[in-house]
């Protein structure tokens, strides 16, 4: 079982690299990103992972589509396609207790204090009728 984001993300191109693609030229967080993952449902008839390298007005990437089909969310939790709701249902029973580390992948990035801003995150406006943008 994937034990973080990117060991999952390693998993799913090893396992399903189909169901993995990264858009590497630049997109407009307002309307573009939530449009090109609805094309591909409709014209494609697929729900992959999808990697936005270049988001316009921001340095972070973002990651959408992650939990977009239960094959993705078994192969995250090691567990067969049709035994997905009693695996989750017997985690949720036994939680893992949260372990606190000095150092690891956890800790690459780390801002704090006058370096936390918020609107460094990328403002996605995903319809006409949303009230604002989503972190």
């Amino acid at each position: 079982m994937a034990q973080d984001l990117r060991s999952y993300l390693d998993l799913l191109k090893r396992k399903r690299p189909e169901e993995f693609l990264i858009v590497s030229r630049e997109v407009d967080p307002a309307y573009e990103i939530t449009a090109l993952v609805v094309k591909l449902e409709k014209e494609a008839r697929k729900r992959p992972v999808l990697l936005f390298e270049k988001v316009r007005g921001t340095s972070f990437p973002v990651l959408t589509n992650l939990h977009a089909s239960r094959a993705r969310l078994a192969l995250a939790l090691n567990a067969a396609p049709d035994a997905l709701l009693t695996t989750y249902l017997r985690a949720m029973e036994r939680p893992i207790a949260p372990r606190l580390v000095r150092t690891g992948a956890v800790k690459d990035v780390v801002r704090t204090g006058k370096d936390v801003n918020l609107l460094d995150l990328p403002q996605i406006i995903h319809h006409e009728g949303d009230g604002g943008v989503f972190l």
